[in-house]
This record gives C-alpha cells, structure tokens and sequence, in this order.
C-alpha cells in the first residue's frame, strides 16, 4: 500500500530521479513533471495528490507562481519547495502563499523522508476534517 501520492515539479532530470528514487524506496507513489504548466494540469486532473515538491527557478513559470496557481486549484494541498536560491526574498513570498516547507538543495534524505511524512499526515488530517 502507497504511503501518499507525491508530485515532483523540477527542471533537472536529476533532481527529479533522485526525489522519486528516495521517496519510491519509502514507499510513496510518485510522479515528476519537468515544468509548472504540466504539473498544473496533472493538479487539476487528479484529486488523489497528497503532497507537491516544486523547485522555485524554473523556465516559463517559476514556483512561486506556480505555487499561487496550485493554491487555487486545491489550497489544502501541500507544497514543499526546494531550491538553491534560499533568499529571505523567496522564503517569505512562499510562506506568504502558504507553502507547506522550505528545503535548500542540497537536501538530506532524512529531513526529505521527515517532512513528506509530516506533510502527508497534515494533508490526511485536513481532509478527515473537511468532510465532517
């Protein structure tokens, strides 16, 4: 049994194959896309996400936007961001919208596994909640 559904929304191949490698190995059901508007469409589509890992610089739309737009479409849905550019800047828009966490590449494997669970568990608990 999945332990959660997870989308991954990064441009480099190889951040997106490590995430799913480490999260699959944990038993989690995950999925990447390589840009914002394919991720957005797959949000749209599936109502069965339990938790989205973006990075904020990609080309076209960038996570903070893209982070914005997931809000809309499912504001329970918890966003965990990673990236480099771990600027007060970018940190404090992306709270302001409601991220879920904030992860600076490179990441350790043991605070990925941690806020994953922690933000799957948020999201079951959200849902519980808002059915009754």
């Amino acid at each position: 049994m999945s332990q959660g559904k997870i989308l991954i929304v990064d441009d480099e191949i190889a951040i997106c194959n490590n995430l799913c490698n480490l999260l699959a190995s944990e038993g989690y059901d995950v999925d990447y896309r390589l840009n914002a508007i394919e991720a957005l469409a797959i949000i749209k589509q599936r109502k069965d996400l339990d938790v989205v890992i973006t990075d904020i610089t990609m080309p076209g739309i960038d996570g903070i936007i893209f982070l914005k737009e997931v809000k809309q479409i499912e504001n329970m849905l918890p966003v965990i961001i990673i990236t480099a550019y771990a600027t007060e800047e970018n940190i404090a828009k992306t709270f302001r919208l409601h991220a879920y966490e904030f992860i600076v590449k490179p990441f350790d494997a043991a605070k990925m596994y941690f806020v994953v669970k922690q933000a799957v568990l948020y999201h079951a608990m959200l849902k519980k909640f808002k059915n009754k």
